[in-house]
């Protein structure tokens, strides 16, 4: 990814899961949007948006209208270039496919494939949360790290924690850096904001009021100082 990259522009983002995926996978994809949104100090807002049908070709032709895609494939192999499906669970990717310096479209194929000993129906809780989550963060934009412990570290061997490292915030909050002139929260205060839970903005006049005791003092304080200043003069 280049490093003039920014993330996807639309506040909300919103995140489709195309028809066809096995049980689970709608959880999981829940548990995702709840993950990335709850990075502090960041200005990204995902959503879950309604399900799609496409074909496999739209999909990986990146031809949909949507920004973000879930796909399950059924030939995961086939549909990924080559990824092993013995060995890979899923795979992320996005782009700025117009040039203007923003992320446009993502997808994230989760490997469906039956019989498979990477396929989602196989694999255990755990991995299939770290994944979902690991390559969410590719969709949005991040690459892998050499950090370990970080979620997008390169390998997600013996990884038992899900938690958000300081890497991982530090990457979403260059994607998607707040704007505080916009609305954003003041002081940089963490947003979370999904399907599940919400924190209300700060109302301007909750920002009068923060202030008013400055306000105060500065009133009380000025008169002593103009007095001061005349007898100087005198």
């Amino acid at each position: 990814m280049r490093p003039d990259i920014k993330g996807y522009e639309a506040r909300p983002s919103t995140v489709h899961l195309n028809a066809g995926c096995p049980g689970g996978v709608s959880e999981e994809l829940d548990h995702a949007i709840e993950f990335w949104n709850g990075a502090p100090h960041s200005g990204l807002i995902l959503e879950r948006g309604y399900d799609t049908n496409y074909s496999s070709a739209v999909v990986l032709s990146v031809t949909f209208n949507e920004a973000i895609i879930i796909y399950c494939s059924g030939n995961f192999s086939g549909d990924t270039g080559g990824a092993n499906a013995d060995q890979i669970l899923g795979v992320g990717f996005t782009d700025d496919f117009n040039n203007d310096s923003k992320l446009d479209k993502g997808v994230l194929v989760v490997n469906a494939t039956v019989g498979a000993q990477a396929s989602f129906q196989n694999a255990d809780s755990a991995t299939r949360e770290l994944t979902i989550i690991h390559e969410m963060g590719h969709v949005l934009g991040l690459g892998h790290t050499t950090v370990p412990g970080a979620i997008m570290y390169y390998s997600t061997n013996g990884k038992q924690e899900v938690n958000l490292h300081q890497d991982d915030i530090d990457g979403i909050r260059h994607l998607y850096p707040q704007n505080e002139l916009s609305g954003d929260y003041f002081l940089g205060c963490a947003k979370v904001d999904s399907q599940f839970n919400g924190t209300p903005k700060l109302s301007l006049i909750l920002l009068l009021l923060m202030m008013l005791p400055l306000l105060l003092l500065l009133a009380l304080h000025l008169p002593n100082q103009f007095r001061d200043l005349k007898s100087r003069r005198l």
